[in-house]
């Protein structure tokens, strides 16, 4: 693996960390708004950073386009909502333990669709994973609402 790959490894949970902290903060403001705003924060921030690495604008198709609407919606919009929904009924840390299984789900979701078994040693670090967000964590509170709709932004 290169040096960037260890990077992005490294930050990938914590950018996923900081988005539960992060959202936290805007439970009082309207679902759709407040994340829009944060998201486009973000790609704004992005821009700026990457800019000169960028290529020409591409033209995207039709089934792009249709991609790019549906990644939004579930993607972006239900897991923002379901986040901002949880944290009414629950700690930041009970969400974020719940939003720190991701990996374990990923290791099990990919290779049940590539018809695989899963590999042990991904499912052995992603449980130190999941455990590492845990310990971070503490199991925090869950109300009803707040696992269900923690599950869901998962």
């Amino acid at each position: 693996m290169t040096i960037q790959g260890y990077m992005a490894a490294i930050s990938a949970p914590t950018l996923v960390g900081l988005g539960v902290a992060a959202t936290s903060r805007l439970v009082g403001y309207p679902a759709l708004a407040s994340q829009g705003a944060r998201y486009l924060l973000g790609a704004v921030i992005l821009f700026v950073l990457f800019r000169k690495r960028m290529k020409p604008a591409v033209r995207p198709n039709l089934r792009d386009v249709i991609a790019l609407v549906a990644l939004s919606g579930i993607g972006l919009a239900l897991f923002s909502v379901a986040s901002v929904e949880a944290l009414t009924d629950a700690s930041v840390a009970g969400v974020g333990v719940i939003i720190g299984c991701v990996p374990i789900v990923l290791a099990i979701v990919g290779a049940l669709i590539d018809r695989q078994r899963p590999d042990r040693g991904v499912i052995i670090a992603a449980i130190i994973v999941t455990l590492g967000s845990l310990l971070v964590n503490d199991v925090g509170h869950l109300g009803e609402k707040g696992l269900i709709f923690a599950v869901i932004a998962m």
